[in-house]
């Protein structure tokens, strides 16, 4: 709804409050999908607010309750989302696995990995190095099991 507010009438607020005002008087526009102007909209509900009143105790104690509800519910689920396992582990942690027939062994950095001399920013990294194949890492070295359809 496009509400546009009759000629005159911000002169008219200038000189002192507009009384009187009924809704047909600010006239809509159904072919106009947004205001004219973002003050328009709020100007117009204050003025059919002061003619007419506001929000009655009871709507406005109803939209509290609604407001607060839907505040615990967002704290709510936030609490509830578990946090994600963290697949580095901790500094200093030798990661080995069997390759075949090689024992490869990854050392856990405060960084990264360190694998075979060099430094590596990830697992998954170390594990196409060693087979030449994407991997995911955590998985290569045990640290994840497989998705249901058993892929590397």
């Amino acid at each position: 709804m496009c509400v546009t507010l009759i000629p005159g009438l911000a002169a008219g607020l200038a000189s002192g409050p507009v009384w009187g005002l009924d809704w047909h008087e600010i006239g809509t526009n159904s072919q106009c999908r947004y205001a004219e102007s973002s003050e328009e909209v709020p100007l117009a509900y204050r003025i059919q607010e002061l003619a007419y009143g506001g929000l009655s105790d009871e709507t406005k104690a109803e939209l509290e309750r609604i407001a607060e509800e839907d505040e615990r519910q967002r704290q709510g689920a936030r609490a509830q989302k578990p946090k994600p396992k963290s697949t580095h582990p901790l500094p200093g942690t030798r990661l080995v696995r069997e390759w075949k027939g090689q024992r490869h062994e990854v050392t856990a950095t405060e960084g990264g990995f360190e694998y075979d001399g060099r430094r590596y920013k990830s697992l998954s990294a170390i594990a196409k190095a060693i087979t030449g194949a994407h991997w995911s890492g955590p998985q290569f070295f045990g640290l994840r099991t497989p998705g249901k359809d058993g892929e590397q």
